[in-house]
């Protein structure tokens, strides 16, 4: 997904956050860290893939997986409760950042068998990845899963588009969660205008 698309359900899910639990719109100093947070993944992991390449050539390492994310963020955390008395910027900043690399695996479920699926996905785990053949056994105990994944294919092929068609269609998508969330930006009274007017 393309930066923007991160930066929407990010703040989507952020504003929601903030709304149901503290029953006001997202501040500036929030929007901020939930910007970073959905950036941050890409503004590691890109330039590491181009310099190093390797075992980083795919773009989607360290800053992907959540092996490495929560013990990074839980230190944040810990940083921003001492200094600041709250634990609400590093929720918004984690929501930001963990909604990152899901939104990145979205994009492979929707295509192939899933025992590809999951191993393309396995970068949320990454070094480890996912045990896509234990997933599967596991899965696969319950006939009517078990069917379901057998059909994933067919229906994928029938269903799902491919090619230039998906790259068009998540374009779309894209743009859509964009409106939605300069919408919900707007209704947020637009955090962060402020700063550029003070300019």
């Amino acid at each position: 997904m393309l930066p923007h698309a991160h930066l929407a359900v990010g703040y989507v899910l952020a504003s929601g956050a903030v709304r149901a639990t503290r029953r006001r719109s997202i501040e500036r100093r929030e929007m901020l860290l939930v910007v970073v947070g959905t950036q941050l993944p890409d503004l590691i992991d890109k330039p590491l893939a181009l310099a190093v390449g390797g075992a980083f050539a795919s773009g989607r390492t360290v800053a992907h997986s959540l092996l490495f994310a929560i013990p990074g963020i839980l230190v944040l955390g810990a940083i921003l409760r001492r200094r600041h008395g709250s634990a609400i910027p590093v929720v918004l900043f984690a929501v930001g950042y963990v909604s990152h690399p899901f939104l990145d695996a979205s994009v492979f479920l929707l295509q192939g068998t899933l025992a590809r699926d999951l191993v393309e996905v396995g970068f949320v785990l990454w070094p480890v990845g996912l045990p896509a053949d234990g997933i599967l056994q596991f899965l696969e105990r319950t006939p009517a899963i078990e069917r379901a994944i057998e059909a994933k294919p067919r229906w994928t092929a029938q269903h799902a588009p491919s090619g230039a068609r998906l790259s068009r269609w998540m374009r779309v998508v894209e743009l859509v969660l964009a409106s939605a969330a300069t919408i919900l930006w707007l209704a947020d009274d637009a955090p962060g205008v402020e700063a550029i007017r003070d300019r």
